[in-house]
């Protein structure tokens, strides 16, 4: 099953099914968005970086899973902005990137061991391209690396948004290797999650943002079967 699937299941969940997908029309009613226009103008709002009117948009419309989420998400994100998050290249990046900033981290595009900045052309859904010409294919980077020094209220607002972006993405692992204690990597090396033997994420029910960043972090490890 894939991650996206999950997340839809546990963290994005699915904006309930409504009659009215436009703003009311009679003054009678309240004035509250339903959940499907609230989340297009606050997505929209999000990419802004108007996170204060997003977090209104989203608290007058009525209260589905994602409305929930997104509100959780937004309220923390005065938690974010010394944050750092790094990504792959890959189709879209500069997306991912806006949405990100918008929400007060620090993101931006990895450019270590030689890989250059990705064509721009990577907007129109085709892939970025590395120093040696070679393609980033979504199935090369299908990996989220955590520093463990990151607690679970930042990693769930990454995951969430990243996921949203790109749904390839399967594996998660904690890291604290010295280099990326403090930070989120976002489209690791399938390669590596492969060699270390990482288990595919298909059941989040075990995974709460309310845990404390110890048992997260070992929660993520005992899924990937380490010690």
């Amino acid at each position: 099953m894939r991650v996206a699937s999950l997340l839809a299941f546990w963290l994005i969940g699915c904006a309930s099914s409504s009659s009215d997908s436009s703003w009311p029309a009679t003054s009678k009613q309240p004035a509250f968005p339903s959940p499907s226009a609230a989340i297009s103008r606050g997505q929209k709002l999000e990419e802004m970086g108007k996170v204060q009117e997003a977090i209104a948009l989203y608290r007058g419309a009525k209260p589905t899973n994602e409305i929930r989420t997104r509100l959780q998400v937004l309220e923390s994100v005065d938690k974010y902005q010394d944050v750092k998050v790094n990504f792959s290249g890959l189709a879209g990046y500069k997306k991912l990137q806006r949405n990100l900033n918008g929400l007060g981290f620090k993101a931006g595009l990895w450019l270590g061991d030689g890989e250059s900045l990705p064509n721009d052309n990577t907007e129109d859904g085709t892939f970025g391209e590395g120093a040696d010409g070679s393609l980033l294919t979504l199935k090369a980077h299908e990996a989220i690396w955590i520093g463990c020094n990151l607690g679970p209220e930042v990693v769930f607002a990454t995951i969430v948004v990243s996921v949203r972006h790109w749904p390839h993405l399967k594996y998660i692992d904690s890291t604290c290797n010295g280099q990326m204690d403090d930070y989120v990597y976002v489209g690791g090396a399938t390669s590596t999650a492969i060699e270390d033997e990482l288990v595919p994420w298909t059941n989040f029910k075990d995974l709460s943002p309310a845990m404390s960043k110890e048992q997260f972090h070992e929660t993520l490890k005992k899924h990937n079967n380490f010690k």
